[in-house]
C-alpha cells in the first residue's frame, strides 16, 4: 500500500473508533420544554440526583444513557414535575415498545 492510503486508512479508522465510542446521549422527553422556568426546575432536580443533563438548543433534555432517563422519568413523574405542555403518555411512548403495538394488530 502506498503512504497516503496508510494514512487515509487510519484515519478512517480511528474516525470510526471514535464515533462508536462516544457516549450516546438519551432523550428525556421527546419534547422540547419551551419554559425557561420549568426547564430550570427540572434541571435542578436531575442536578440534586447527582445526574449530568444537557440541555440543547432545541430545549430537549438529555443524560448518559436510557436506565438514568426512566429514573429520571420515575422521579420526575412521581414528584409532578412533568411539564403541563408535554403529553402525560408521552413519557411511555418508548420505541422498545413498538412491537407489541404491530403485533396485536
Amino acid at each position: 500500500m502506498k503512504k497516503a492510503q496508510v494514512v487515509l486508512f487510519s484515519l478512517m479508522a480511528a474516525a470510526a473508533l471514535n464515533f462508536s465510542c462516544a457516549p450516546k446521549q438519551v432523550p428525556l422527553f421527546e419534547a422540547p420544554i419551551t419554559e425557561q422556568a420549568v426547564l430550570d426546575k427540572i434541571v435542578q432536580r436531575i442536578n440534586q440526583e447527582g445526574v449530568n443533563a444537557v440541555v440543547g438548543a432545541d430545549g430537549i433534555i438529555t443524560v448518559q444513557d436510557e436506565k438514568t432517563a426512566r429514573r429520571m422519568r420515575a422521579i420526575l413523574v412521581r414528584e409532578d414535575h412533568i411539564p403541563q405542555l408535554l403529553d402525560p403518555w408521552q413519557i411511555f411512548n418508548r420505541d422498545r415498545w413498538t412491537w407489541i403495538r404491530t403485533d396485536l394488530r
